[in-house]
């Protein structure tokens, strides 16, 4: 049986990484948003996301990375039940990298900190989930108007400190939490990536502070 949830997923270049998540993906409608660009992507990732969230017709949408294995159908369930009892929980998510779970904190100026938590928490409050992995109601995704799409970098903080505002708490699930290989071609790969970074997160702040 197919769960009320979309995963959106915006795919530069990664085509091949694409149809290997998408294979894993058979409990859940997905919508993929092909960046057409040859040299650099031309939407940007916050404006594909919002072309994804615009389509969406069930009550919870997933925002994943082409670079990531996602959780078995268990595990999917289990956050769309926690979602459905849990009114005060805004986001669901999670990522592993180099065998532990990565916990990100918004650091100063919102530019992040993230530390490894080993495994066997079952379940964990955090400030931000990365949008390689977050799942949210569709209809709060929506009334925060979704991603800046000023912001090539930071959009998932956006996202986060947002559903924080909106009084909600922002779990990570460690049975949901993706394994996250990060693909050559993402967006450090580019040489205009850090001037970007450090400019989006000062739009950020100056937005959250």
């Amino acid at each position: 049986m197919s769960l009320p949830v979309t995963a959106v997923i915006p795919n530069w270049k990664r085509d091949e990484e694409t149809e290997k998540l998408l294979s894993g993906l058979d409990a859940v409608t997905t919508i993929v948003i092909n960046d057409t660009g040859r040299d650099k992507p031309i939407y940007g990732r916050s404006i594909a996301k919002n072309q994804g969230l615009a389509q969406v017709k069930t009550p919870y949408v997933w925002f994943l990375d082409t670079d990531v294995v996602p959780p078995s159908k268990d595990a999917m369930e289990r956050a769309v039940n926690l979602l459905d009892s849990r009114p005060d929980i805004g986001a669901i998510g999670g990522q592993i990298v180099n065998g532990s779970c990565m916990v990100e904190s918004l650091g100063l100026f919102f530019l992040g900190k993230c530390s490894a938590q080993s495994k066997g928490f079952s379940m964990m409050e955090t400030e931000c989930i990365a949008t390689c992995n977050l799942m949210c109601r569709t209809r709060d995704a929506m009334l925060i108007g979704g991603f800046d799409p000023l912001l090539e970098w930071g959009e998932d903080k956006d996202l986060c400190l947002s559903l924080l505002e909106m009084g909600k708490r922002l779990i990570i699930l460690e049975e949901f939490c993706v394994l996250h290989y990060f693909s050559p071609k993402g967006r450090m790969a580019r040489l205009d990536a850090v001037c970007r970074f450090y400019a989006d997160h000062l739009r950020l702040w100056r937005r959250h502070r």
